[in-house]
């Protein structure tokens, strides 16, 4: 037996293949030390490899998962690969589903999106290393969600329902559904989950600034539906948690990229916009000799 097959142990996990949309030129800006996406970036590294819950100061008594859980957070250019064992005491599952919310909240203040997908199934893992059926599964449901949404594969469904003492997965607070799929409330209002002191109202009044300042300065394409996407996330939000009631709705018609012209103004095409065609000037030729 070789010395790397003694190393090598499959087992079953939680696997979230996380995708950071816009990230491109987010970290072009932070390799400036200078620069507040340099701050923003460190940020976000230190949330990546902080406790699942810190030395809770809200509910001093509950959700402390203890440091031994086995979460793993591996860092590839503008992808997380979070991964942390199933069948223990405490839910890697859920840890590996808090910490992709945690995630989503900081990557949101700084105008950046997260979508995903998440599975549970058999991996050999190492500090540097992912392999096996739970990563593929993750990785190939993130490549489905389209819209900035982490979406649960039916493993990570299966295991939610087996370890919730038969709580249904919409009973769940960190799950909600869109038409046939489940995924994770990436705006969950928890004050672990966002990891900021401030009043909640105005931390997601800082949220809808900025996903209004995407809807009025991105052209109609696809990086702007997934603002869209995500401005009516953030309605239905504030609608469903009475804690967020008093933030401002987003009116996506008033940040829309179309318009129409006025009845007042002009009523043809060519007065509009000019002639589509200009006449051919005419060009004078001249033979040999200067003749015409």
């Amino acid at each position: 037996m070789s010395p790397a097959e003694d190393q090598i142990t499959f087992t079953p996990c939680a696997v979230a293949f996380l995708d950071i949309l816009g990230f491109k030129d987010f970290i072009a800006k932070a390799e400036d030390r200078h620069s507040l996406e340099f701050a923003q970036f460190s940020r976000l590294l230190d949330i990546r490899s902080a406790p699942i819950f810190p030395i809770d100061q809200y509910y001093p008594q509950q959700h402390q998962f203890p440091r031994d859980i086995g979460l793993r957070c591996l860092a590839i250019s503008d992808s997380f690969i979070l991964s942390a064992p199933t069948g223990q005491p405490y839910s890697g599952l859920v840890a590996v589903s808090i910490r992709a919310i945690q995630l989503a909240h900081q990557l949101l203040r700084v105008g950046l999106l997260l979508r995903g997908g998440i599975a549970v199934g058999i991996v050999h893992r190492t500090t540097s290393d992912i392999f096996g059926t739970g990563y593929l599964n993750a990785y190939a449901t993130e490549q489905v969600a389209q819209t900035p949404r982490i979406l649960l594969h039916r493993t990570a469904l299966a295991e939610l329902e087996a370890s919730h003492f038969g709580w249904r997965i919409g009973e769940l607070s960190i799950v909600m559904k869109e038409g046939d799929d489940f995924m994770l409330d990436t705006l969950n209002a928890h004050r672990s989950y966002i990891c900021d002191d401030r009043d909640l109202l105005a931390i997601y009044s800082d949220y809808r600034t900025r996903i209004t300042e995407k809807l009025e300065s991105l052209p109609h394409g696809p990086r702007r539906e997934k603002w869209e996407w995500m401005a009516r996330l953030f309605n239905a939000k504030r609608i469903h948690d009475s804690q967020l009631h008093g933030v401002c709705p987003i009116n996506i018609e008033e940040h829309s990229p179309l318009s129409f012209a006025q009845a007042s103004g002009p009523t043809t095409f060519e007065e509009a916009f000019g002639r589509f065609m200009t006449p051919p000037k005419h060009v004078e030729t001249h033979g040999p000799k200067g003749k015409r």
